[in-house]
């Protein structure tokens, strides 16, 4: 029997001697004239190229002998080459890519952990800015809607007592009745912009308490004071704007609010910080140099 071998171009079986594959047509040998581009082939078993011929594959170590697989031209190998690895999933591959893929979501997991508790750090010190400019706020209309509101009273009983009272421009003269003595010193402090600063400061604080909506848990039991607060400070301006009711009323009805106001304050020093010395301050640059020389001479 004739010895035979592969073709290494379709790897069909052929005589041995043979020149020229009988099933593919390809020449077995080169002419000079006809030199072929040196070629490489695919290993059927890791896909790596590997020159044309090659019994055992230098990459996987499996015998390939003369098993048939597409040319590959050798200027192109190097692209191919680079390609193929990539392609084979390998057991080895699949682990890499296991372990690679856990510590992406680690990190990413990582990530939005810190950036929620970043959030919620936020949302918390934001609710205390907010709370504490409405505490501070509240604080100076409290002392100075009980400023106003006392003076109220003080004229009040004086017209009734002595047909006096201090009128806008502060000075002590006659006047017909109590009305016209509480008007003279509405039109004052009118004049003298601190009701308006107060209505304004009202105004603030109803800002601030939309900015605080959604408190974090911690601060939920607050969320009525607040409100309270809110409404407290804007009776107390709405009063200094229009007094009414008679003087004993009048007299104890501030009272009330100024006690009322200030207890409710007072109330959300457990969760945010006491901010009197903050809230009078503010009151305090409120006064213009007119008031408080009124106030000194009239207490005289």
């Amino acid at each position: 029997m004739e010895e035979t071998k592969r073709c290494p171009y379709c790897g069909e079986e052929i005589l041995a001697i043979a020149k020229k594959c009988k099933h593919c047509g390809e020449w077995l040998e080169e002419k000079a004239e006809q030199k072929k581009e040196k070629t490489m082939i695919d290993c059927p078993i890791c896909g790596e190229a590997v020159e044309e011929g090659t019994e055992v594959c230098p990459y996987c170590n499996e015998r390939i002998g003369g098993a048939a697989s597409q040319p590959v031209a050798a200027a192109a190998l190097t692209t191919e080459k680079q390609k193929k690895p990539w392609l084979k999933l390998t057991p080895l591959r699949l682990v890499a890519i296991a372990v690679v893929c856990g510590l992406v979501s680690i990190g990413i997991h990582s990530i939005n952990s810190d950036s929620e508790v970043a959030e919620e750090a936020s949302t918390g010190t934001s609710y205390v800015a907010h709370a504490k400019a409405v505490k501070e706020r509240a604080i100076a209309i409290n002392e100075l809607s009980h400023l106003i509101l006392e003076d109220y009273y003080f004229n009040w009983r004086m017209a009734i007592n002595s047909r006096k009272g201090y009128n806008k421009h502060s000075q002590k003269v006659k006047c017909k009745d109590f009305d016209e003595a509480v008007n003279w010193r509405i039109s004052y402090y009118m004049t003298e912009g601190v009701i308006t600063k107060m209505s304004n400061w009202v105004d603030e604080i109803a800002t601030h308490l939309r900015a605080m909506s959604g408190a974090p848990a911690e601060y939920a039991s607050l969320e009525g004071k607040f409100t309270d607060i809110y409404a407290k400070a804007g009776e107390a301006v709405r009063l200094c704007e229009s007094p009414n009711g008679n003087v004993g009323e009048f007299g104890s009805h501030t009272q009330q609010l100024y006690s009322e106001l200030g207890t409710l304050v007072s109330a959300t020093d457990v969760l945010i910080d006491n901010c009197e010395s903050e809230g009078r301050s503010l009151f305090q640059s409120a006064l213009t140099s007119d008031i408080r020389s009124y106030f000194t001479s009239r207490d005289k």
